[in-house]
């Protein structure tokens, strides 16, 4: 399956998302400037097949989504399936299997190292699919 990496720029430490959570949490991921590629290329949201750079003046808006996305994930059972495409021959959908404790760990490691590279002024790295 896909994933999206996370990284602060030159350190090698890396968050990984699923690319199904990144396909659920969709138009939600579309509200926080960003640079597209390369440092200049101004745009709004992940850049689902390539870079993303999110510089520290602009990871207020990301770590309020990411909040965001916790509190909903908070609710859910132990275990949740979410749609991840459509069987047109069978006529319905696929589905993948969650938990909530990996989900919410994934998301808890994304806020914080985001929180650290906005608190020590640096930019996030988001590597698409």
């Amino acid at each position: 399956m896909p994933k999206h990496e996370f990284e602060i720029e030159n350190e090698k430490i890396q968050v990984v998302i699923d690319d199904n959570l990144i396909l659920f949490f969709g138009d939600t991921l579309n509200f926080f400037p960003c640079d597209w590629n390369e440092e200049g290329n101004h745009k709004e949201g992940l850049n689902y097949y390539g870079y993303t750079l999110i510089n520290a003046d602009n990871l207020t808006n990301f770590i309020e989504i990411i909040k965001g996305w916790l509190q909903i994930i908070k609710t859910f059972p132990e275990e949740f399936d979410l749609t991840t495409g459509v069987d047109v021959e069978k006529d319905e959908y696929d589905k993948e299997k969650f938990k909530k404790e990996n989900v919410i760990n994934q998301l808890e490691s994304l806020r914080d190292m985001c929180i650290k590279a906005k608190d020590t002024h640096r930019t996030i790295k988001h590597i698409g699919i």
